[in-house]
């Protein structure tokens, strides 16, 4: 059981605190490039024992996704979007 909760807790805090992760870099040369990425937060809970059952449980929910792109054809023509979903 510890094991578990253990390996919980380290897959949760490496979902949480890995926030600056590389995007995806498509580059055909310095002037054109495409750049891709996606940020989620994951939040996980262990509830223990309730007194109507001896059943523990893990509630897992994606409370912010942000899925981004920016990119450039040309020094002239530029394109970017930062797409937020929240659960607010």
């Amino acid at each position: 059981m510890k094991s578990k909760v253990g390996s919980l807790l380290l897959f949760s805090g490496l979902c949480i605190l890995s926030h600056n992760a590389n995007a995806i870099l498509l580059k055909a040369s310095n002037d054109e490039f495409a750049q891709v990425g996606l940020k989620m937060e994951i939040w996980a809970q262990q509830d223990g024992a309730t007194y109507t059952n001896d059943h523990s449980s893990t509630n897992f929910s994606v409370a912010q996704t942000r899925l981004y792109f920016a990119g450039q054809i040309n020094p002239i023509v530029q394109f970017g979007a930062d797409l937020d979903f929240a659960d607010n």
